[in-house]
């Protein structure tokens, strides 16, 4: 009896030290790549609940658990040494269902427009560079560079949608701020996408004659 719970204590001290422990490039379960899993179950729970007409409240608590993953896995993935080569892959893949899911519930509240055809034709540019690549020296300038397109469109996209879904509590804001236009907002967010799109064309270029070069 004592001896089988032991075993017991001792393979749940494995699986908590699997789950918080440092790991190998190639781990999968660990504490930062499950946050991440759940920010991707989190997005297509929030883009189901915007299609159904879910409550508001529900949908906006369905983003702040996206946006606690988007904040937190990073973090901890270099604060418990659990940078894994899942994880790289994983994380970029939320971030692009929270932005589509955000460009879809924005389509539905405002309508489907040019500026968001548009936009997703650059997402669409920039997704094709980040599946083909950037040299190690330029990963973290890239990584920054989408982390900041991504604040924009999650700030910008989150205005209009609490426009729409929350416009007592905006309401309440305007004197101080004055209203800001879905059009602006959208517009905003096509600059953006414009600009990293165009920034990742340069320095594919760039990496390709040097590679000739070479």
């Amino acid at each position: 009896m004592q001896s089988s719970f032991k075993l017991r204590e001792v393979r749940i001290v494995k699986f908590l030290n699997s789950l918080f422990g440092p790991r190998e490039k190639d781990g999968i379960l660990t504490i930062s790549n499950l946050i991440t899993l759940g920010g991707i179950l989190s997005g297509l729970i929030y883009a189901l609940f915007y299609v159904y007409g879910a409550n508001r409240w529900l949908i906006l608590s369905v983003l702040f658990l996206i946006g606690f993953s988007d904040l937190s896995d990073g973090f901890l993935a270099r604060r418990l040494r659990q940078s894994t080569n899942f994880g790289k892959i994983i994380d970029p893949v939320r971030d692009r269902i929270l932005l589509f899911a955000i460009f879809g519930h924005i389509a539905l509240l405002v309508g489907f427009n040019a500026q968001i055809a548009v936009i997703i034709f650059f997402e669409g540019i920039i997704i094709g560079f980040d599946v083909i690549g950037f040299p190690r020296e330029l990963v973290w300038a890239v990584h920054l560079m989408g982390k900041l397109r991504q604040l924009i469109h999650v700030l910008s996209g989150g205005i209009v949608i609490a426009n729409n879904l929350f416009p007592e509590i905006i309401f309440m804001i305007y004197p101080f701020t004055g209203k800001i236009s879905a059009n602006f907002l959208l517009t905003t967010m096509l600059i953006s996408s414009l600009l990293v799109a165009v920034v990742y064309s340069l320095l594919q270029v760039v990496n390709i004659r040097t590679r000739r070069i070479d």
